[in-house]
């Protein structure tokens, strides 16, 4: 119930916004020159990113000259981002970028950017993004945004050592104590044997349950191997009096699933 009446009200909220725009359209002597902005804005809000790309692009197009054209850009590249829509957010925000009016409008521009590969799991191009403006960043809180996210990413890909320096820098101003504890953390990540992914793969092929136990994880080795086994003696006990094809149809699938896991 309160699912549907979530999608009522989001429905009337869009009938309600279409009918201001219509009425400030009909009666221009009463109409606000933002409205089409303010549209934009309440869909973005309302997670109508499809639309809100529309309105905004439809307030550029009258507005070319607008002071912020790079912020509506940037709007423009979150909706695409929200939608999956890489290379066209990639595009919204080199537009951004070329209209950006100051130095600390361009570089929240390219961190923006940078979270845009990182979340597309382009981690060079963001990372190259983010060591740019690590290194040569006059703004000190692009800086330590910069570091921060290069350690996420970093975390990411499983680069301990490289994680912990820069968060260090990132989390410089949040609780010490907090900070030392997650970098002590990923200091005895870097200590620890790296696991081999395909070792663990020809593991679980030859005994389910193996790989899983070879990567840590020993509840799911026990459940892989116990039922595992179960399923194979059920079905190869049942087989063994008198082949019955009933028993390859029925426990046939059950085996294979718990196989390969």
């Amino acid at each position: 119930i309160s699912i549907r009446l979530n999608m009522s009200l989001g429905w009337m909220r869009r009938r309600l916004l279409l009918f201001f725009v219509a009425w400030a359209t009909a009666f221009p002597a009463y109409a606000d020159i933002d409205s089409p902005r303010m549209l934009a804005d309440s869909l973005y809000s309302l997670g109508d990113y499809n639309g809100a790309i529309t309105e905004y692009k439809r307030y550029l197009f009258f507005n070319a000259g607008a002071q912020d054209a790079a912020e509506l850009f940037c709007r423009i590249a979150s909706c695409h981002r929200h939608r999956g829509e890489i290379q066209e957010a990639r595009k919204a925000y080199s537009r951004a970028l070329e209209l950006a009016p100051t130095v600390s409008v361009r570089a929240r521009i390219r961190i923006n950017m940078a979270i845009t590969y990182l979340a597309s799991g382009e981690f060079e191009t963001g990372q190259f993004i983010l060591l740019r403006l690590s290194h040569s960043s006059s703004l000190p809180e692009i800086r330590q945004r910069a570091n921060l996210l290069l350690g996420i990413g970093y975390i990411y890909e499983s680069r301990w050592g490289e994680a912990s320096s820069f968060l260090r820098k990132g989390l410089s101003r949040t609780d010490s104590a907090f900070t030392e504890r997650l970098c002590a953390r990923l200091d005895a990540c870097q200590k620890r044997p790296r696991k081999s992914a395909s070792s663990a793969k020809w593991m679980s092929t030859f005994l389910p349950g193996l790989g899983q136990l070879y990567a840590g994880r020993e509840v799911s080795a026990v459940n892989a191997l116990s039922l595992n086994c179960l399923t194979g003696y059920l079905l190869f006990g049942s087989m063994v009096p008198s082949f019955q094809i009933a028993e390859v149809i029925v426990f046939g699938p059950l085996f294979h699933r718990y196989w390969w896991g």
